[in-house]
């Protein structure tokens, strides 16, 4: 889940159910809790029709999920704000009248396209998800935003001209935006 929107839209999903006497879907939290008839359904159907609407879920078993989730989001995070700091310092630069800072384009190419199509993953699989499921959020946006930046960058490096290239612009907002949804995970943790 990425907004409310995408917990109302499970809430409705569920609540459609006849086998479903509640469902409330907590975004803050991250929770569902989902009152249903057990002998008409398991908590396997409840997670399959989570599935179909386009989001993941899992039972809730033990509050230790939650620090290894952080720990595994901070070493892409780490990753991530690393090759922001190349293209800052290259981007710093430029400010400053010294080009030969920024890094060769191809160099930007290869390195967007590791943030673009490895540590960028997560945004397309809840892209991917909310669009199957009927609807966009906000990784759609973002992945459509960056992807295009990417493309664009990528069509002028190789048929245009290579000095207006944008790589840095997609790294930043994919940068930026997984920090911002970091920051929201370790509050929430130790809220």
């Amino acid at each position: 889940m990425t907004c409310q929107t995408c917990a109302n839209r499970i809430e409705k999903v569920l609540n459609k159910k006849p086998f479903v006497q509640q469902a409330g879907v907590n975004f803050a939290a991250e929770e569902a809790l989902v009152e249903f008839d057990s002998s008409a359904a398991s908590e396997q159907d409840i997670l399959t029709i989570i599935q179909k609407a386009g989001f993941s879920g899992k039972v809730k078993t033990d509050a230790i999920e939650a620090p290894q989730k952080v720990a595994k989001v901070s070493l892409r995070l780490w990753l991530l704000l690393a090759i922001n700091l190349v293209f800052l310092v290259g981007m710093a630069g430029m400010l400053l009248g010294r080009h030969d800072w920024m890094l060769p384009p191809l160099w930007q190419l290869v390195l967007a396209g590791i943030v673009q199509f490895g540590l960028a993953w997560p945004f397309y699989r809840s892209a991917i998800g909310s669009l199957r499921g009927g609807m966009a959020n906000m990784d759609v946006l973002v992945s459509i935003g960056t992807l295009t930046i990417y493309g664009y960058s990528a069509y002028m490096l190789f048929t245009r001209d290579a000095m207006h290239v944008y790589f840095e612009a997609s790294v930043m907002v994919i940068g930026f935006v997984s920090l911002g949804k970091f920051l929201e995970d370790r509050t929430k943790n130790k809220a």
